[in-house]
């Protein structure tokens, strides 16, 4: 178990191109006022992260999963694991000079401020066979997906289109 760290319990951060996967971890209470993260991926200046979440269960931090593309770019799946209880979103993914892809496979966000946020920028967001539900808004911004309900405001998705 990771817990109580001020910013993230766990840092992804490199300005080379790095490979990573987290499996079978908790990540408990970390993050102060509105940053931090049980998880945060954010390459540094020419930097790329991808990588895997696997398992894991992040619980009652102010972000629980965080793919950060500001300074290069980031792409995660997460599959198997648990967003619950946290101050502002389960799952947050955001770009700016880089690309963010997150795809989002039998996972659950639940009760969080946000279950899953796509804030923004060069962000795709995939949701499937997960559940988003007790969350005060379900998604927001762009998520893709095929299911949602159970929120005090689901927000919008996106259908995929069969092909």
């Amino acid at each position: 178990m990771i817990r109580r760290f001020t910013g993230a319990g766990i840092l992804i951060q490199a300005t080379t191109s790095v490979g990573f996967s987290v499996n079978r971890t908790t990540m408990f209470s970390n993050g102060t006022g509105s940053t931090g993260a049980g998880i945060r991926v954010v390459p540094g200046s020419g930097g790329s992260a991808t990588g895997t979440i696997n398992k894991a269960v992040a619980d009652r931090n102010v972000f629980g999963i965080a793919a950060d593309g500001s300074n290069g770019n980031v792409n995660v799946a997460i599959e198997d694991s648990v967003a619950s209880n946290n101050t502002l979103s389960g799952i947050v993914a955001t770009a700016g000079a880089g690309t963010t892809n997150v795809v989002i496979m039998r996972t659950q966000a639940n009760n969080n401020a946000t279950g899953v946020n796509n804030s923004g920028g060069r962000t795709t967001v995939r949701v499937g066979q997960s559940a988003i539900s007790g969350n005060t808004t379900g998604v927001s911004g762009t998520v893709t997906s095929y299911s949602l309900n159970g929120n005090g405001s689901d927000g919008t998705m996106t259908a995929i289109p069969l092909k």
